[in-house]
């Protein structure tokens, strides 16, 4: 019996050194992304159910970067890489859909001879799961595989704010009747204040194709009076010390509401059904879009980088992302709006909370190569009015 079982230990300590061995030869990819910390702790479980899988192609570790805290050294990163011809670094990038407009841009900005070529154009009968996938890129159609959707709306409370207003006249009269009860994040700090601000300049010119050209440079000269309407409503916006505030990130603002010192605030959809499970909202707080201009929305994608020597091994991973097993963990995670039939997951609380979120309804605006200027702009005349 004593021989019998050390025999036992000795085959599974070789079958545990072979498995070493074959994970220590899989190649490494590195997958970049960014956003909010739950972005950052939904990847965490997603690369860990698939590096534990037995048939995977890869080992993939996460490189991510924090909203606010450098995401835009992401894109020039990979930019000064692909300029370089670095191949050691970037093998898949997940951002906004939108937001590859700005990769594309700047790697023209930079001298790229083809800019769009910097990521790959996708083989999709390499991922099997593809034809499942529900949501379309809202750009780059060849070139991204959407992995989830998210939107910002307008949080208010219920219990302080029975009857919110519906239209955006409507909401500066309700800011102006309650000083200091709204906030919107630095824009420059998350893409919630962003949004915010996008939509707050661009209604305000006079040309029905605003929103689905944003990023045309000729819109730049006709955002005065946006930003003079962000400059109507600054003594309205939540202080503290005598001294208007804008919250600093998406989280910030949710703090705020959470706290009770605002009673409305532009947040994503995501963030603020997990903070209502985590009880960092009260339950009377509720979401909504105002009748005739919603926030916006946008599906969230990821990219095949050219500089990549691992390609094929990538594919793997992302046909896993959009695998039933992976969107599970996206939506019970991060309550993010899956891009397969929520009908196919298991109705945990969660499914069944974005199954409200219907992508078709999303307002998808970018301002391209615009946003910087715009940025910019928001923190020289609006952020210097104290």
């Amino acid at each position: 019996m004593k021989k019998a079982l050390l025999f036992v230990l000795a085959i599974v300590t070789v079958l545990s050194v072979c498995t070493t061995v074959f994970a220590d030869d899989l190649p490494t990819i590195q997958f970049w992304s960014t956003g909010s910390q739950n972005v950052q702790d939904v990847f965490a479980e997603v690369i860990k159910a698939y590096n534990a899988k037995e048939d995977r192609a890869a080992n993939v570790e996460l490189q991510f970067v924090l909203s606010g805290t450098g995401d835009t050294s992401l894109r020039s990163g990979y930019i000064s890489a692909v300029a370089a011809g670095d191949t050691s670094r970037y093998d898949v990038i997940a951002e906004n859909g939108t937001d590859f407009l700005r990769y594309i841009s700047e790697a023209e900005v930079n001298g790229i001879s083809d800019p769009e070529s910097i990521f790959v154009d996708l083989d999709f009968s390499k991922m099997s799961n593809y034809p499942n996938v529900k949501m379309a890129a809202s750009v780059y159609p060849e070139k991204l595989v959407p992995y989830r959707g998210t939107t910002v709306v307008f949080d208010y409370d219920s219990a302080k704010v029975p009857e919110p207003p519906q239209t955006w006249d409507e909401l500066v009269e309700w800011m102006k009747a309650n000083p200091g009860r709204f906030v919107y994040n630095d824009p420059d700090t998350g893409g919630a204040g962003k949004a915010f601000v996008i939509a707050a300049i661009y209604r305000q010119i006079d040309d029905p194709d605003a929103f689905k050209n944003a990023s045309d440079p000729k819109y730049v000269d006709m955002y005065d009076a946006g930003f003079e309407w962000l400059a109507e409503i600054h003594p309205y916006i939540y202080s503290s010390g005598g001294h208007v505030q804008y919250a600093v990130k998406n989280q910030g603002s949710l703090d705020l509401l959470g706290q009770g010192e605002v009673w409305m605030t532009p947040a994503w959809a995501d963030g603020t059904l997990t903070a209502l499970e985590n009880k960092t909202l009260p339950e009377t707080v509720k979401m909504y879009q105002l009748s005739d201009l919603s926030l916006t929305g946008t599906d969230v994608d990821m990219a095949l980088c050219a500089t990549s020597q691992h390609q094929d091994e990538a594919y793997d991973f992302m046909n896993f992302v959009i695998s039933p097993e992976a969107q599970q963990i996206f939506v019970d995670v991060m309550k993010a709006v899956p891009v397969v039939d929520a009908a196919t997951l298991e109705q945990t609380d969660s499914v069944q909370a974005v199954s409200l979120l219907n992508p078709a309804d999303f307002n998808i605006v970018s301002a391209g190569g615009n946003e910087t200027t715009l940025l910019e702009r928001w923190a020289e005349d609006i952020a210097t009015l104290n």
